[in-house]
């Protein structure tokens, strides 16, 4: 049950300033945590050290980041899967049909609700309504993955629009 409670922790946003100081690390590979409270590095401009610091802790103890023998920082597993589900793929032209995702998941399952929200969110989706999404590319397999994993598909309907008679419908909601 622990390891479920952490996986959640995960799907939750995680803030500028924790992608940041990630992608950082996997950029610098072993950084000092010097190197990393010195800013820069995809770090939003003027970030206090203070801020740099509570956020690495909160990394640490997610289980994003570990340190090396020497103390040297470095990405955990969870925290390269995290930074790959968080990357967006290379944009493909638009083959023309548009994606409407909708779902109904049961409240006792929030969680995961909110975390397909945020995914299609970051996969270019756009907000119709609080369980309508519409895209113009299909679905990155990672979230078919992860759905599956979670047992989500059942709750979940992809419908793949290839024509409209006004097409402008659907452009206003994207």
């Amino acid at each position: 049950m622990r390891e479920q409670g952490k996986k959640n922790v995960l799907s939750r946003r995680m803030g500028v300033l924790g992608l940041g100081i990630l992608s950082g690390i996997a950029e610098l590979g072993h950084p000092s945590t010097e190197a990393v409270l010195g800013g820069g590095h995809g770090l939003p401009k003027h970030t206090k050290r203070e801020s740099i610091r509570t956020t690495l802790w909160r990394l640490e103890k997610k289980g994003l980041v570990e340190r090396t023998e020497k103390g040297e920082l470095k990405l955990s597993e969870r925290g390269a899967e995290f930074l790959k589900q968080k990357e967006r793929p290379p944009e493909e032209p638009w083959d023309g049909k548009w994606r409407l995702i909708t779902f109904d998941i049961p409240e006792k399952r929030r969680k995961e609700r909110d975390w397909l929200r945020n995914a299609l969110t970051n996969a270019g989706y756009s907000f119709v309504q609080r369980s309508v999404f519409l895209g113009k590319r299909p679905i990155p397999r990672t979230i078919f993955e992860i759905i599956e994993e979670r047992n989500l598909s059942g709750f979940i309907r992809l419908i793949v629009i290839g024509e409209i008679d006004d097409e402008t419908v659907l452009e206003k909601a994207a």
